[in-house]
């Protein structure tokens, strides 16, 4: 299984724009997903990835992508917002 990049993840998931300009990734409707159940799933801002809580070095845990280890809002790639 090969690993996609930032700019390959987000070339396959879908992008809604928001009002003020902002852009959000959410996992397509594709025979996978459907399997899954997580077609419209959103995605990290970042890097379109999920996210996962990660050690913030202080005794605590931070939502943060599994690409590239930002902190994230939740709902991004955490399976508690999906596209309406």
């Amino acid at each position: 299984m090969s690993v996609m990049t930032a700019t390959e993840m987000k070339a396959y998931a879908d992008h809604v724009e928001g009002d003020d300009g902002s852009i959000r990734y959410y996992l397509p409707d594709d025979k996978e997903n459907r399997r899954g159940n997580w077609v419209g799933v959103r995605l990290t801002d970042c890097c379109a990835a999920y996210s996962t809580y990660m050690d913030d070095g202080y005794g605590g845990t931070e939502l943060s992508c599994k690409n590239c280890a930002n902190v994230v809002e939740m709902g991004e790639g955490d399976g508690g917002e999906f596209r309406s």
